[in-house]
Parts: structure tokens; C-alpha cells; sequence
């Protein structure tokens, strides 16, 4: 092979078709811009008619009982007239035969007759269902 040969740029039809990674990231950044106005333009006007009613549905409160002060203890604090009750603990047996709670060994066969951890569902659902009552939940 002679060098001319060697030397003579060959036609790649990949660099010749495909655009480069620099004009496709400009095209990304366009689109990213024209997608993020219309986002903020939508977002504005589904909360025009709700900007002038902050003030009216913050006297609107149903939530009644006095702030509590913030404490750091190890106590429950309730707002006076309100109580609570625990209905199950992490590690409660649920079943006659469950082992005791040692969190120092759980185990998964232990876990599976237990009371799960990490349940922070917390609401006042009214009772008898579909009441709106607040007295009994």
C-alpha cells in the first residue's frame, strides 16, 4: 500500500449523516427552555383564581384547639379537651403464640407475628363511616 493510500480521508457515512453531540445538546437545551415557559405559563394561570383567596381560607380554619408549646421530653402533649389511644406498638403480638419484642434480635419469623414498625398513618376517621362526626372516630 502506498502512503498516498494511507493518508486519503475515506468516507464515513456515520460522521457524514449523524449530528454532533454538540448541536444535539443545543436542540436539548431549546426544547428544555420552550418546555419550562409553557410549564410556568400553565402553572400561573391555574393559580390566578386561587391568589386572591389566601387571606379568607386562612380565617376559615376548622383546626380549634390552642397551639402547643415545644417541649423535649419524653412525654405525650395533647391540646386540652383532645386525647388518644394507642391501639398497637411496633413489636405487639398480634397472635396467642407471638415471641416477645426484643429489638435487639428480630428475626423475620419473629416480624411475621408482630406489629410492624415504621406505620405513621395518622387521621381521625369519623364513626359510624361516612359520618361526619367528631366526636367519635
Amino acid at each position: 500500500m502506498s502512503d498516498r493510500q494511507k493518508t486519503r480521508a475515506r468516507p464515513n457515512p456515520r460522521r457524514a449523516f449523524a449530528e454532533t453531540y454538540g448541536a444535539v445538546l443545543a436542540k436539548g437545551i431549546e426544547r428544555r427552555s420552550v418546555l419550562k415557559g409553557l410549564l410556568a405559563l400553565t402553572a400561573g394561570a391555574a393559580a390566578m383564581p386561587y391568589l386572591g383567596r389566601t387571606a379568607s381560607a386562612a380565617e376559615a380554619s376548622t383546626l380549634t384547639f390552642a397551639e402547643l408549646t415545644r417541649v423535649r421530653d419524653r412525654e405525650d402533649h395533647w391540646p386540652t379537651g383532645y386525647s388518644r389511644q394507642i391501639l398497637a406498638r411496633w413489636g405487639d403480638g398480634l397472635f396467642a403464640d407471638s415471641p416477645a419484642f426484643d429489638p435487639a434480635t428480630l428475626d423475620g419469623n419473629a416480624a411475621e407475628r408482630q406489629f410492624g414498625y415504621n406505620n405513621d398513618f395518622t387521621f381521625f376517621m369519623p364513626l359510624p363511616l361516612g359520618s361526619a362526626s367528631s366526636e367519635h372516630g
